[in-house]
């Protein structure tokens, strides 16, 4: 699509499935669809790693500049974390993840609403829908599932992104908005996934969502999968310059880092002389203040999240 960054690919539906997108693109340019973008936030494991600034900041510059080459613009963000999901149950650390997420997108200027949930623990797409994944895509979950501190079996895993309390595919409402998935490269796998889902699922005679997907290519690791020699944001209290230092090299090959965090290693280096950013980081640095921080914000808070944060305070 014209006016996209080089760096952004356009997933859409496929062909079965893609006239229904296509007339809520429409809609969603006069004005006459909502437009809610659906970012997902897997399993956090060791702290809050440092990047989420630089992941913000990338994802805020495709909603200032991607998001209206495609629709008007976007009318709320839902961020969702598949910690139960994922067979992780530290809801603590998934709400902390949730909170940095979200601050770290109002650090960044983005401005519209922001709700914040939990998918559910359960199987939600239909156990009726019969589901057959390409082997070589099986096979990447797998891989991707060794790699993480995802508990689930892989290929349940990615086709429950398809749930609605995931990226939201399925639905027997049709009065929804049109949902725009943000997501780095991996996000690519996921969606061909939630493509079988919605295929499979219209042949059983399910309805399916008017749905996008904007893959930021040059984010080649999921910010909530800190790779070994990354700093922590709690790193940039003590010395910012030296964290930034560090992710810098965390993301230098020459210094056995992932090139792949180069470009959000780049973005954080925005927040280096930051006043707002050491109070944002003492808020997410526990449960109970990241709780706090979320409802002190305005964010929108879904119901199972609701039902988590009554437990943990």
């Amino acid at each position: 699509m014209r006016g996209l960054s080089e760096s952004v690919a356009l997933a859409t539906p496929t062909d079965g499935d893609l006239a229904e997108t296509e007339a809520a693109i429409y809609q969603a340019r006069r004005g006459e669809r909502e437009v809610e973008i659906r970012i997902g936030v897997g399993p956090l494991t060791g702290g809050i790693p440092l990047r989420v600034l630089g992941h913000a900041a990338c994802i805020a510059e495709s909603l200032r500049t991607d998001v209206p080459a495609v629709v008007r613009h976007a009318d709320r963000i839902c961020i969702f974390s598949s910690a139960l999901k994922a067979g992780n149950t530290n809801m603590g650390t998934a709400l902390q993840s949730l909170a940095a997420l979200g601050g770290a997108l109002r650090l960044s200027g983005v401005t519209c609403p922001l709700l914040l949930d939990l998918a559910a623990a359960d199987q939600e797409v239909p156990a009726t829908v019969p589901i057959n994944l390409p082997r070589s895509l099986v096979q990447w979950f797998e891989r991707a599932a060794l790699r993480s501190s995802n508990n689930a079996d892989p290929t349940r895993y990615a086709i429950e992104h398809a749930a609605p309390t995931m990226f939201a595919d399925l639905s027997e409402d049709r009065d929804v908005p049109l949902r725009l998935t943000i997501g780095s490269a991996p996000e690519a796998r996921f969606w061909a996934a939630r493509m079988h889902v919605r295929a499979a699922a219209i042949t059983a005679g399910f309805h399916v969502v008017p749905a996008l997907g904007l893959i930021l290519k040059s984010l080649l690791v999921p910010w909530y999968s800190r790779t070994a020699a990354e700093p922590l944001l709690t790193d940039m209290k003590f010395s910012a310059a030296s964290a930034i230092a560090s992710l810098d090299d965390a993301s230098n090959p020459e210094k056995k880092g992932n090139s792949g965090l180069k470009r959000e290693a780049r973005a954080t280096r925005r927040f280096m002389q930051r006043s707002d950013v050491i109070p944002f980081i003492e808020a997410v640095s526990d449960t109970r203040k990241a709780a706090v921080y979320v409802r002190e914000c305005g964010f929108g808070i879904g119901a199972h999240l609701a039902r988590e944060m009554a437990v943990l305070l």
